[in-house]
């Protein structure tokens, strides 16, 4: 199973270790390989929850962006640009995670809505809170359709086993 995390580079101590202790509760005994951005914050988070669990990791470096990779990357794929980078991660995936992040994570969220939307059955899971408000808001300001959401589900830090 490919799952990706999006998620922001900058971002506290406390909310990693929260990204970590979703990834155990859900990720654990399961066949997965993550697939992420690579370097820090959520990303560093969910590669190193997933290492610690004996899965592989693969980040999905973009040049311009390689500064600060992680080191539990089992496997690194570097690409030129963001664009290929988002659409690498939307045509590898069979389930995708959002965590709270800055103008990238709603970059690759929206690409990755957008494409889903229109061309498969799949959701994209989005456990970060301020991207739930974000999206909420948008609705109420009528600038996100309603019928939109048939793609989002909304999960929290305290689910697990979600994927089974």
């Amino acid at each position: 199973m490919k799952v990706v995390v999006i998620g922001g580079s900058k971002c506290s101590d406390e909310y990693k270790i929260k990204v970590e202790k979703f990834i155990n509760n859900n990720f654990k005994n399961k066949d997965i390989i993550l697939y992420n951005g690579g370097t820090t914050g959520v990303m560093y988070a969910s590669s190193k929850a997933c290492y610690n669990l004996g899965l592989k990791t693969v980040g999905i470096i973009v040049d311009e962006l390689s500064k600060d990779i992680n080191e539990y990357n089992s496997e690194i794929i570097r690409l030129q640009h963001v664009y290929e980078r988002v659409d690498y991660l939307i045509k590898n995936s069979d389930y995708i995670f959002v965590f709270d992040g800055d103008i990238g994570t709603f970059e690759e969220l929206f690409c990755a809505w957008n494409y889903f939307y229109y061309h498969t059955d799949k959701k994209i899971y989005i456990v970060g809170e301020k991207i739930k408000s974000t999206i909420n808001n948008m609705i109420n300001l009528n600038l996100i359709a309603k019928e939109k959401l048939k793609t989002i589900e909304y999960i929290d830090f305290s689910t697990t086993d979600f994927l089974m």
